[in-house]
């Protein structure tokens, strides 16, 4: 049996719980292909067995798409990552700081306060009255018109990217990260300082007049007039 050629090891951060990723340590650099490209590398999660792809940026050192593995296996800030490489490929191990035991759990806020519920205009779009008014809005309605552009929704999930899925180009479909926001301008004031980077960035309004053209932007406000209702 081929042993492991390279093995070293990380720690899940708060930020990168929140976000899906893992931060590559200085000391981890050797592990990973030095590029300043953002690319698609080859993952095992020991746990499963899975393979599957995950996302490198390269430029900022950090391995994207692993939410599900933390969620998977209850994953806290200080928690080990052991990253092994074989050939081409990179096995993933979480090995917990402490035990389930020791984790507290807050306990629900109860809301008596009866809330507003504020409605965009009327659109009449496919069973949907009034218009998105917060990204929640954003996500339904892109539901609902996916398929009319071309994209299957893999997984959605909490961190960023809010989805991935594959973009019919052609004959064939390829991978895309999906962000979603109610204005565009809230991608570029959130995730864009920070140099995160998604495929396409569906919004109900367009307002991010200098977005950067390797992020794609659709703006739903405008697309559900070209379809049928």
């Amino acid at each position: 049996m081929t042993q492991l050629e390279q093995t070293a090891e990380g720690r899940v951060t708060a930020a990168g719980l929140q976000y899906g990723f893992m931060k590559i340590l200085k000391h981890m650099t050797h592990l990973f292909p030095r590029t300043n490209e953002t690319i698609k590398i080859s993952a095992v999660f020991t746990d499963t067995g899975e393979e599957t792809q995950v996302t490198l940026q390269g430029k900022y050192d950090r391995v994207f798409r692993l939410t599900g593995w933390y969620r998977r296996n209850n994953a806290q800030p200080g928690d080990k990552i052991e990253v092994s490489k074989k050939d081409d490929r990179y096995f993933f191990t979480l090995k917990k700081a402490r035990s389930m035991t020791e984790v507290s759990i807050t306990p629900p806020v109860l809301v008596t306060k009866q809330l507003k519920k504020p409605v965009g205009e009327p659109i009449n779009f496919r069973g949907l009255i009034y218009a998105p008014v917060n990204e929640n809005g954003v996500i339904f309605l892109f539901g609902l018109v996916a398929r009319d552009l071309g994209i299957m929704v893999e997984g959605v999930q909490d961190a960023f990217p809010d989805a991935f899925g594959r973009r019919l180009v052609g004959d064939r479909y390829y991978p895309v990260e999906i962000e979603f926001k109610f204005r565009s301008s809230g991608y570029r004031d959130t995730y864009f300082k920070d140099k995160l980077m998604c495929d396409i960035l569906v919004c109900w309004q367009h307002d991010w007049i200098d977005h950067p053209p390797e992020i794609e932007v659709i703006e739903l406000k405008s697309k559900i007039h070209q379809l049928t209702v």
